[in-house]
């Protein structure tokens, strides 16, 4: 069973011969020029559902982001069409992450602690991608319903894939939200 990440976000066309920009999660990753067969969905749906797969035939680096030619898209205006949403490749299809690096949909289904008072907030149930970052969706274990939290390094304590659990230093006055 194929495990897939939201690994860029298309953007405007590049050229007139159908090429798009890729603007991937993570522009430093030699992953980018691997890429072969993907899923482009809308920014709305869940993952990578209701997307639709095609073949990556080239990609080229452009200044700070990527050009990109897809099977099927030989236009400016059917790039255009694409403008906006994700890109998703298959995981197995990717370099494996060096030490103590991993993709944030490793930790999904991890439960969610905080270390300033020690709670159990609930299992991280998704990953929320939106323009300033990603966020853990949580699922509250205490109060119901969920909770959108900002994924910054610099609130990480822990990752204990033994234990399927992160750590974060919540910032003051979230605990509030819980």
């Amino acid at each position: 069973m194929s495990r897939w990440i939201d690994f860029a976000t298309i953007g405007r066309p590049h050229g007139v011969k159908g090429e798009v920009t890729l603007w991937p999660e993570n522009p430093e990753s030699d992953n980018v020029k691997a890429l072969k067969e993907v899923i482009i969905a809308p920014p709305t749906a869940a993952g990578n559902s209701g997307g639709e797969s095609c073949q990556v035939l080239a990609v080229k680096k452009v200044g700070t982001h990527y050009a990109a030619s897809l099977a099927g898209v030989t236009s400016r205006e059917a790039a255009a069409l694409l403008t906006g949403k994700h890109l998703w490749a298959d995981l197995d299809s990717l370099s494996p992450c060096g030490e103590d690096e991993f993709y944030l949909n490793d930790i999904m289904g991890f439960l969610l602690k905080d270390s300033t008072t020690g709670q159990t907030i609930g299992p991280i149930s998704a990953i929320a991608d939106y323009p300033q970052g990603p966020y853990l969706v949580v699922q509250k274990a205490a109060a119901g319903g969920e909770i959108e939290i900002p994924w910054q390094v610099a609130y990480l304590v822990e990752i204990s894939f033994e234990k399927h659990e992160v750590v974060l230093a919540l910032p003051e006055g979230f605990n509030e939200l819980l």
